[in-house]
């Protein structure tokens, strides 16, 4: 993101109506978070980001700034109610949380974007397991003319696949067994055990048998999933998503003034 303050208001202008002041301000910011982050890391830790107050009425277009700009710059971006870190017992959340809550979004956007990227792998993927539960495999020991055969059968099963003619036929698929992590040790003591039922109905449900009867349809879903999971570096993924989040990320702190007295 290399946009000059002027071209950022320009980008601002198609969503927001007016607010030129606002705007501004806000592209001067970003330009200052872009140019601090050229820097070394020395220099980068005595020019330090400040927050930003807007203030205005409700429908001026504050939280529509704030989005489209985290759109733009593509760092995660998350709102919270002020309000919310002052309630108490099963609601009550605190600053934690809104990290957490970022950290998420961030790793959500970049594994998009490495989805994109690996797309043509991703659908290969896909393509080829689900032609493998249509389609016998060739037996052993065929003849030049069998093969030849089998290849012009897949080319067709492919291209039918592809078209969606085969969506509703039922395939087989050993669907990967899902994998929750319950490990919040901030939890109030009831919230605690529910933390604790979850993880016995998970561990349970891991032990069942995975192969399950679907659509082709849903079966270009769950192994779009499963290729992802298994092309995607994700230990480089969850790397770049702190980054983001650390340097970029974008926390919406709204209604602080119902706190205020």
């Amino acid at each position: 993101m290399n946009l000059t303050p002027k071209e950022i208001v320009e980008y601002l202008d198609k969503y927001v109506i007016s607010q030129h002041n606002a705007k501004k301000t806000i592209a001067l910011a970003l330009r200052t978070r872009y140019r601090r982050m050229q820097l070394s890391p020395e220099l980068q830790d005595d020019i330090m980001p400040k927050n930003i107050l807007m203030i205005g009425s409700t429908g001026v277009g504050k939280t529509e700034i704030s989005r489209r700009l985290a759109k733009m710059m593509k760092v995660p971006f998350i709102k919270v109610e002020a309000s919310k870190y002052t309630e108490v017992g099963f609601v009550g959340r605190d600053v934690e949380s809104m990290i957490r809550d970022l950290v998420v979004a961030s790793i959500a956007i970049v594994k998009a974007e490495k989805e994109e990227q690996n797309r043509e792998k991703i659908e290969n993927y896909v393509l080829n397991k689900i032609v493998e539960k249509l389609l016998p495999p060739l037996p052993l020991g065929a003849s030049e003319s069998k093969k030849d055969d089998y290849q012009r059968l897949l080319s067709v099963m492919e291209a039918r696949v592809l078209s969606g003619e085969m969506d509703d036929k039922i395939i087989q698929l050993e669907v990967q067994k899902i994998h929750v992590e319950f490990n919040d040790t901030n939890l109030p003591p009831e919230m605690a055990k529910v933390q604790e039922s979850f993880s016995k109905v998970f561990s349970q449900m891991n032990k069942e048998d995975n192969k399950k009867e679907v659509t082709v349809r849903d079966a270009k879903a769950i192994l779009k999933n499963e290729a992802s999971s298994k092309l995607l570096d994700t230990t480089n993924i969850h790397a770049e998503a702190l980054r983001r989040a650390e340097n970029g990320g974008i926390i919406f702190l709204d209604e602080i003034d119902k706190i205020a007295v």
